[in-house]
């Protein structure tokens, strides 16, 4: 196993590449555009352990598991802009990852495209020609609101 041995980072560790997506058993694709995003969420995913097990990857292609989540703080009192209309507060927490073999970008980009579930075969080709992770990312959200 060599460098991928069993050793748990915080995520505040890491330096990451943003955007990160991660690829969650029962949520599907989850994007981050920066690391407080990855580290606060709606409390009902910390309940479902939503994290838990998530492969995370940065446009660097490195690739991460996740394997525990742990409260940081408790809830603020007060609520932040994007909160507003949500009426449980977003607890911060630190996910634990272990660092994990990379993948080719050939394969990563199968599985996004499987899991952005697109209808229509040919809505997937700015997809398919992405050339890095960034590019995927951004045409995988514009298919999905469908903006086009």
């Amino acid at each position: 196993m060599g460098d991928f041995a069993m050793k748990l980072v915080k995520a505040s560790e890491v330096d990451f590449q943003f955007p990160v997506i991660g690829f969650s058993r029962e949520d599907g694709l989850i994007g981050f555009d920066d690391i407080q995003l990855m580290t606060r969420c709606h409390p009902e995913l910390i309940e479902r352990e939503a994290f838990i097990g998530m492969e995370l990857f940065d446009t660097s292609l490195r690739r991460w598991l996740v394997r525990s989540l742990d409260i940081a703080e408790p809830p603020a009192q007060k609520k932040r802009w994007w909160q507003i209309f949500d009426s449980a507060p977003w607890p911060e927490f630190e996910l634990l990852l272990e660092s994990a073999p990379p993948v080719g970008f050939d394969e990563l980009k199968q599985r996004f495209i499987r899991e952005n579930e697109i209808e229509e075969p040919d809505d997937d080709q700015a997809m398919r020609a992405a050339p890095d992770l960034a590019t995927l990312i951004k045409e995988g959200h514009i298919q999905c609101s469908g903006f086009l």
